[in-house]
């Protein structure tokens, strides 16, 4: 990971939890690292605790919610490096307490933490990065910017919203600018989150979401926190939790759950910050595990798939999307397989795996998931991270839903779980659902044409001088070959049971507080 050597990274909230432990990890593989934080003593602690083992830290005791310190911060990362690369925004706060609580102290708090820290930060960098140049914001914000829990947790889930919001609009000003803006969106994690409300009750029931490892509603006339459990048979019915939680604080022991959490989401920083921008072009570095091009039979088919690194390290499955194949993982292979082991393979119908005819095989994601699940089967994949991208979402679920226990965490990449997420351009697509014979030529022109093809590469980003035209029309060139268009017509008709199987996929997420990076790879 030599790209990351002598970066300048600037942290907020860097005096435990994710901020703490991130830059430890930076900091190992060679960044430099500047750490802002309140608690003067724990910073002292963390920038000893780097230095002491060769790594390059400074730290600032910084209130995100005073402009001046921060500003303070980012000056201290410039007059001690001489640069600013990566601003990550991860101080935080999350009081839990209903509405009807009126705790409006805690609002305020809230939003100048969680949304006003945030512009804070990019207020003082960004002069920097535009200065030189170049530059990576990322925001820590949560899965609760997505789906609320109430009563409870109403203005939390309110400013990360917001932080998601900010982090789009940031990313659609500065791209042009060669500054990437990045979000990821933990799900519960090892931090000190629980403590942070004014009420010792709400402190406890908050730690104790966390000490279970799940995501649980607020019982309002007990003003205790349940968790909502599915027996087999499918009856929900209220359950308490089998112990009853004390306050939790840093020292006590956490759920291993959120401790894997913590790692996972540690990975993902690392993909985040490493990947660069995707109109960047450039020899790779030799890596010391090279990556093999497979075949192995499953169900009567070849399947094609690339493997790296040292197969004793964790694992990660990547899925791939519309209308890629593995390939699209090639530059991840060359930065992370000196550390993990990382397998893609591509679909029936994709890539080098079998195409069989459509009229004798059922393009279906169940199909695929069926077939994926017996790929990992038969390469003795017994745990592993999903990496899922795209259509890598609707296999990866149903894989995950029929073997839960071989997920260790998922890492999602602009795949759709829920209705909202499929915006207007779907309005053609849903028609070829409602009536396939008649919308059949006007859907492979909406999804499957060169212009289309393009569009997935490029957007509407006007400097399209950055980008290697060889990506869309090698892809288009795949996609005219014989058969091609009758293979993604079919799979894209079942597109339209995944929508129906939305429900069921948060349904199965939001007990288990399954650890769920989204919105990865935003440049």
């Amino acid at each position: 990971m030599s790209n990351i050597t002598d970066k300048v990274v600037v942290i907020t909230g860097a005096s435990s939890g994710i901020g703490e432990s991130t830059a430890k990890l930076l900091a190992q593989q060679g960044a430099k690292v500047v750490l802002g934080a309140r608690r003067s003593n724990r910073i002292d602690a963390v920038v000893q605790e780097i230095s002491a083992s060769g790594g390059k830290a400074i730290g600032f005791v910084t209130d995100v919610t005073k402009r001046a310190e921060v500003e303070a911060l980012i000056q201290g990362a410039v007059d001690g490096f001489g640069r600013v690369d990566v601003l990550l925004n991860n101080a935080g706060i999350m009081p839990i307490a209903p509405i009807e609580a009126l705790k409006v102290d805690e609002w305020d708090r809230q939003i100048d933490v969680n949304i006003k820290g945030l512009l804070y930060g990019v207020a003082a960098a960004l002069p920097h990065m535009q200065k030189q140049k170049s530059g990576h914001i990322i925001n820590i914000t949560s899965v609760f910017g997505i789906k609320v829990f109430a009563p409870g947790g109403t203005v939390y889930c309110a400013t990360k919203a917001a932080g998601r919001a900010l982090t789009e609009g940031l990313r659609m000003e500065l791209h042009s600018q060669n500054i990437r803006c990045t979000m990821i969106s933990p799900g519960a994690v090892a931090t000190e989150l629980p403590e942070s409300s004014s009420d010792e009750g709400n402190q406890k029931e908050s730690a104790r979401v966390y000490e279970n490892g799940y995501f649980c509603q607020l019982d309002r006339p007990r003003n205790r926190l349940r968790h909502r459990a599915t027996s087999r048979r499918g009856n929900r019915r209220d359950r308490r939790p089998a112990h009853c939680a004390g306050l939790l604080t840093r020292r006590q022991t956490m759920h291993p759950f959120l401790e894997v959490s913590r790692a996972v989401l540690m990975v993902s920083m690392m993909i985040a910050i490493l990947q660069p921008p995707a109109t960047a072009q450039g020899k790779e570095r030799p890596v010391k595990h090279p990556t093999f091009y497979r075949m192995i039979p499953v169900d009567g088919l070849s399947i094609f798939y690339r493997e790296a690194g040292p197969k004793d390290g964790p694992t990660l499955l990547l899925l791939h999307g519309l209308p890629s194949s593995s390939r699209m993982f090639e530059p991840l292979f060359s930065r992370l397989s000196d550390r993990y082991h990382l397998v893609a393979p591509d679909y029936p119908g994709f890539g080098h795996t079998d195409w069989p005819d459509p009229k004798t095989f059922a393009y279906t994601f169940d199909h695929i998931a069926e077939t994926m699940n017996h790929f990992t089967e038969a390469l003795g994949l017994s745990r592993y991270t999903l990496y899922m991208q795209d259509y890598g979402g609707p296999v990866g679920f149903r894989m995950a839903l029929a073997h839960p226990d071989r997920i260790e965490a998922l890492i999602v990449q602009d795949a759709v779980s829920h209705n909202e997420g499929l915006g207007a351009i779907w309005k053609t697509r849903r028609a070829f659902w409602a009536d396939r014979a008649a919308n059949e030529s006007t859907l492979r022109t909406n999804l499957l044409s060169l212009e289309t093809t393009r569009t997935r590469h490029v957007g509407n980003d006007p400097n399209v001088e950055r980008y290697d035209p060889d990506l869309w029309t090698d892809e288009f060139a795949f996609l005219s070959l014989p058969g091609q268009m009758d293979i993604q017509s079919d799979l894209f008709y079942d597109y339209r049971m995944n929508v129906d199987s939305y429900p069921k996929w948060q349904a199965w997420i939001a007990p288990k507080a399954t650890a769920t990076v989204g919105d990865l790879g935003q440049v």
